[in-house]
């Protein structure tokens, strides 16, 4: 039986979802691969190890549940079903009508080609019968799938009609409750090799398998540690980014402000006034100054200083500045600064939510990550 794209349902609330991680046994048995003349597809054992590779995670809350993601991705539960679905796995069966399950839905923040992309769903499924889902009833159900790339206990990645799919699932004792994840890698407005999609479905898969866990993997804030974290498409669209930045600064006047297409983010070569600029910048955020000439910007509305209630430095250094902003419906977005010279050319970098943080909402992770990437930009 075929597996299905599985939507969103109603919310519940859950309680802990503490439950002892065993590490999964991986299968030994030959891996299908389909012929191709692209990039090396990675072995079984290889990509056991990259499903263990350490990345940069953020914990998050739902209710008084804590679940572990990377830190670029963003968890959204749904409270009704967007289409009519009907998804079998093992013995359970799932569709748009039941209501013994809800779901978390996943989206990278990182855009690629302006696309945020969507990295799967965790579903959460009320049920006593702890054998319901096996490794062995899965594989009977894809037996006539293209390709089998990783197989352990507890999880598959599979292809079938040139998607790379990725299956997890594991029985919750406290919950009485088999949480089941999927992702698909098929559906983009533009196109894909098959390692390129496999990559996701192997990170997607590392998602899964990270979810619940009660804490976060914590380490430095610096630019490797976020290489190592990303998939080959937001290393891309970060090296896009640069370039676009290079030529922008190639053309740009002095005072000029402009923003970057790629990325939510905005840049103003300042020449002549940049110390004065970020001395503003230090005053108004660090030093509560509250005497500002916003005329010294190129673009005022820009950089308006009356677009939140209330504000808090995050970070700060000598040149660099987290802040966290607070709105009149008491929305918090969180925006990154940095003064420094790229090409010979004293610069302004800030995360797009100094102009338009009310609709594009970063987060504490994001914004340490932007200026992480402001630094590398730099160099």
């Amino acid at each position: 039986m075929k597996l299905f794209r599985v939507s969103f349902l109603t919310i519940c609330l859950l309680s802990s979802c503490s439950d002892k991680a065993q590490k999964p046994a991986v299968s030994t048995e030959k891996i299908v691969k389909p012929t191709t003349t692209l990039e090396k597809i990675p072995s079984q054992e290889e990509i056991a190890k990259m499903l263990q590779l350490k990345k940069v995670e953020k914990n998050v809350t739902f209710d008084k549940d804590k679940f572990t993601l990377p830190f670029n991705i963003k968890m959204k539960a749904k409270n009704r079903a967007e289409s009519l679905f009907l998804w079998q796995l093992g013995d359970l069966e799932l569709n748009s009508e039941s209501d013994n399950f809800f779901s978390f839905g996943f989206e990278d923040e990182l855009e690629y080609k302006f696309n945020n992309l969507d990295q799967g769903a965790m579903n959460l499924v009320w049920t006593d019968k702890q054998d319901a889902v096996t490794i062995a009833k899965v594989k009977e159900q894809l037996k006539d799938v293209d390709a089998i790339y990783y197989s352990d206990n507890e999880s598959i990645i599979y292809r079938e009609r040139g998607s790379v799919n990725s299956v997890y699932f594991k029985y919750l004792k406290d919950k009485k409750a088999f949480a089941l994840f999927f992702s698909s890698n098929d559906h983009f407005s533009f196109e894909l090799e098959i390692p390129q999609k496999l990559e996701l479905a192997i990170s997607q898969l590392s998602l899964a398998k990270n979810f619940f866990k009660s804490e976060a993997t914590i380490l430095p804030k610096d630019w490797e540690a976020y290489e190592k974290s990303l998939n080959s498409l937001d290393l891309e669209t970060i090296k896009e980014t640069k370039s676009e930045l290079a030529k922008n600064l190639e053309s740009a006047k002095e005072k000029q402000f402009s923003k970057l297409k790629l990325m939510s983010m905005e840049v103003m070569p300042i020449v002549t006034d940049a110390t004065k600029a970020w001395a503003t910048l230090q005053n108004y955020y660090s030093k509560k100054i509250k005497d500002v000439d916003e005329n010294i910007f190129p673009n005022a509305e820009y950089y308006s200083f009356a677009k939140y209630k209330s504000f808090r430095v995050e970070y700060s250094d000598a040149d660099a500045m987290i802040l966290e902003l607070t709105d009149a419906f008491d929305h918090v977005a969180y925006a990154a600064i940095l003064k420094t010279k790229i090409q010979n050319k004293e610069v302004l970098l800030a995360t797009q939510n100094i102009s338009n943080w009310v609709n594009d909402r970063h987060s504490k992770e994001m914004a340490y990550f932007y200026l992480a990437m402001f630094r590398h930009f730099s160099k």
